[in-house]
């Protein structure tokens, strides 16, 4: 990560605390369709970016690394949903991380790059992708208070599982399903199936538990405003 010492037109933003976000393609450099891979993932990210309310819009880093920078006034969701399905069939880890800055933040906010930041945040983010791949989980957290960083890590954790257990056509159609493309019968005319096949795959996919979780994985952001900035010492892994 590199640091951004003497930003012009920046503001002091290093008391403050963000959720920094790392996404990682879980063995891309296998794949022999790269450069169509990395197409669909900057067309995911340029989607998410749309009207979004990140402090650093999502971008591809190195490799088919992902980053980005927000507040507890986003929705974490429609992220891991588009980079998933824009990974097909590779899976994606991600890593949260909420902390402080070691670098301010222009003023404008068109200008705000997030490979030019760095920091405590971005460092548990890292940490947090490392524990989301080794456990094979769909993402982690480091660094969240205490009162909320066990149940991000049992979410992630807990669809982790559930996708585990997808097979490729539950998957990719659970996944449109989740971006709202379209009714039942708009699926089943993209998937060539019956409505009714449409319902059963969903439902054998567990889609009603998915969609739950991720509701309550969402709600879980605006809790952090009224938590203190002390972050979660026992995940403290950026000094």
């Amino acid at each position: 990560m590199l640091n951004s010492v003497n930003m012009p037109n920046s503001q002091t933003t290093r008391s403050a605390t963000y959720i920094a976000v790392i996404g990682d393609i879980v063995g891309s450099r296998a794949r022999d369709d790269r450069a169509d891979l990395q197409d669909r993932l900057l067309a995911a990210c340029a989607d998410v970016n749309d009207g979004s309310t990140l402090i650093a819009p999502l971008r591809m880093t190195s490799g088919d690394e992902f980053e980005a920078l927000a507040t507890t006034d986003w929705g974490f969701t429609s992220m891991l949903v588009a980079m998933e399905a824009a990974a097909w069939p590779s899976l994606v880890s991600f890593g949260l991380g909420f902390g402080e800055l070691a670098t301010d933040l222009p003023t404008d906010p068109h200008a705000v790059d997030v490979g030019a930041l760095d920091g405590p945040a971005f460092h548990r983010a890292r940490a947090a992708l490392e524990q989301a791949n080794a456990n094979d989980t769909w993402f982690a957290a480091a660094g969240f208070p205490a009162a909320v960083e066990p149940l991000l890590n049992s979410i992630g954790e807990l669809l982790g599982v559930l996708r585990r257990a997808w097979t490729d056509r539950q998957r990719e159609m659970l996944l449109a399903a989740a971006r709202h493309q379209g009714t039942r019968k708009a699926l089943a005319a993209r998937f060539d199936v019956s409505p009714s096949v449409v319902t059963e795959t969903l439902r054998a996919a567990e889609f009603g538990a998915f969609e739950r979780a991720t509701v309550h994985l969402d709600q879980c952001w605006p809790v952090l405003e009224n938590s203190p900035n002390q972050p979660n010492s026992d995940n403290n892994s950026a000094k």
